[in-house]
């Protein structure tokens, strides 16, 4: 093989590479486009107030996931507060905070 075919071949098999790269990732895509109604459906805020300090605060709630229990810090005093998040199937919630030794 000549150098030029070398060249040439190089040049063949990027292209083959690069087709089947883009060909791949592209078909992965995934179109994530939300209107606005459809994110004021998924998160709400609620109002708490933090079972060690007392401080009320503001807080999002994401009731698209179902019922669920998680941990956020306190934005006041840093400390942990329990979540329980309760959805039912017309998607209205209900929010109870507890202290982590409760």
């Amino acid at each position: 093989m000549s150098g030029n075919q070398s060249v040439q071949w190089r040049k063949w098999i990027r292209k083959f590479i690069r087709q089947r790269m883009n060909s791949v990732f592209m078909g992965a895509r995934v179109d994530l486009k939300v209107s606005r109604e459809q994110t004021k459906k998924m998160w709400d805020t609620v109002e708490i107030m933090c079972p060690y300090c007392g401080e009320f605060q503001q807080t999002d709630i994401d009731a698209s996931a179902g019922s669920q229990e998680y941990w956020q810090d306190c934005q006041v005093c840093c400390c942990p507060i329990l979540f329980d998040l309760q959805v039912n199937a017309d998607h209205d919630f209900q929010v109870t905070v507890r202290r982590d030794d409760e």
